[in-house]
């Protein structure tokens, strides 16, 4: 903020306050008597200032931490479930903590991902997790890139192809998975999930399910299924299932 031109303490030269860094006002001589003069350097010195500012907070908001904080919103923003929203969150503070959550993205570079990678599989960290954490940082770089903040191209300072050869195991969901799991199914998607586990239904023959389906006198329930001719086929319920259907 820069105010008017003024005359002060008896002298002939324009002077005119302005507000600091630290918001403090100040007084700066224009060094001429002439208000013409003066004037167009204060504009100059106004112009300055807003420049500076608007470098300040582009440095600002280019952090890794800036970066981070725009990407999980952005995440909350689309409704994103609550476990990926937690992966999310656990990958980025890894790459706060190493890379620096005040580093300015648009100077990482190749050599510093490498050097990451290096560091955390000596911590132990299996090059599954590290390719998770890369795909935090690649996202949370296109994000930036969309909003203005991210000027270079994340495929440049990303390796290609690492930790890709990991295989997801399969098992069942135990009854301590589901404990665990189930606080952290959004709530309108609760009442699908334990239904699905419950009856032990694919996503869209829950989404066909219908108020008449449901027989608890005969305990059993009609399974609209549509993948093959026996999917279409009636499920019997105990007590637990009742108890979540009714």
């Amino acid at each position: 903020m820069v105010g008017k031109l003024q005359k002060r303490d008896g002298s002939q030269l324009f002077q005119f306050r302005y507000k600091d860094r630290e918001g403090r006002w100040r007084w700066k001589s224009t060094r001429t008597a002439e208000r013409d003069e003066a004037e167009a350097i204060r504009r100059e010195f106004e112009r300055t200032l807003v420049l500076e500012a608007d470098r300040t907070e582009d440095e600002a908001t280019s952090t890794l931490g800036a970066a981070v904080k725009a990407m999980l919103d952005d995440c909350r923003r689309h409704e994103l479930s609550a476990g990926s929203l937690d992966m999310y969150d656990c990958k980025a503070r890894h790459l706060q903590r190493l890379l620096g959550e005040d580093a300015d993205i648009n100077h990482l570079t190749l050599e510093d991902v490498n050097q990451y990678i290096d560091e955390r599989v000596r911590e132990g960290a299996s090059h599954h997790t590290c390719h998770k954490e890369l795909i935090t940082l690649g996202k949370t770089l296109r994000l930036m890139r969309r909003m203005k903040r991210y000027h270079g191209d994340p495929h440049e300072i990303l390796p290609e192809k690492f930790g890709q050869g990991y295989t997801p195991r399969k098992r069942p969901l135990t009854r301590e998975d589901y404990a665990k799991l189930l606080p952290k199914i959004p709530k309108h998607r609760k009442v699908m999930f334990e239904t699905m586990v419950a009856l032990g239904l694919r996503k869209g023959e829950a989404e066909r399910m219908r108020p008449e389906d449901i027989d608890l006198d005969l305990k059993q329930v009609l399974i609209r299924g549509t993948k093959t001719k026996r999917s279409w086929r009636t499920v019997p319920i105990g007590s637990e299932q009742e108890a979540i259907l009714s």
